[in-house]
């Protein structure tokens, strides 16, 4: 929607719905303004609840950082997911560096999920892995596969999205 996360909220709520998929950008704009518990107090005045924050991106470290910065990022969206209740964090490939090999980019994939694996459990949040399309190292369902195996955690698992068919 074209408007600020308060407003989608409240548009979610007179529509019925039960869940809203969170965009970032829109969760750190309102967060600028306002305190995350203003952003709690919103769901729970609301019969919405957050379904995901959509997304860390890249979910490695991106162009121009450095792991430290990579890990303040990743806890940053974490934390705020831990403070609204919302149980889930999308995690995907977009912003990755665009002159990284295929097998280069997996094994940063699956180093960042690794460390957005354990802080997500510090908040009790689920990372959902999300492939893009095949600008990005790993674009299949075997190169997914592949990246869950590698990463086997409890607590990250696949968005499969169903624009790609």
């Amino acid at each position: 929607m074209n408007c600020g996360q308060a407003r989608e909220i409240a548009i979610a709520d007179e529509l019925g719905y039960d869940y809203l998929e969170m965009r970032q950008w829109k969760t750190e704009a309102f967060l600028r303004e306002q305190p995350v518990e203003r952003l709690r107090a919103l769901f729970v005045e609301s019969r919405v609840k957050p379904l995901s924050i959509n997304a860390i991106e890249p979910i490695c470290v991106g162009p121009g950082e450095n792991e430290q910065q990579f890990t303040g990022r990743v806890r940053s969206l974490l934390q705020i997911a831990g403070a609204i209740g919302c149980e889930c964090v999308v995690a995907n490939a977009y912003g990755i560096a665009p002159d990284v090999s295929p097998q280069q980019g997996k094994r940063m994939m699956i180093d960042g999920l690794k460390i957005a694996s354990d802080i997500a459990a510090e908040y009790n949040v689920q990372l959902a892995y999300e492939f893009l399309t095949r600008q990005y190292p790993a674009h299949t369902i075997a190169d997914t596969m592949d990246v869950l195996e590698a990463v086997d955690r409890d607590n990250v698992g696949w968005l499969l999205d169903f624009h790609f068919f």
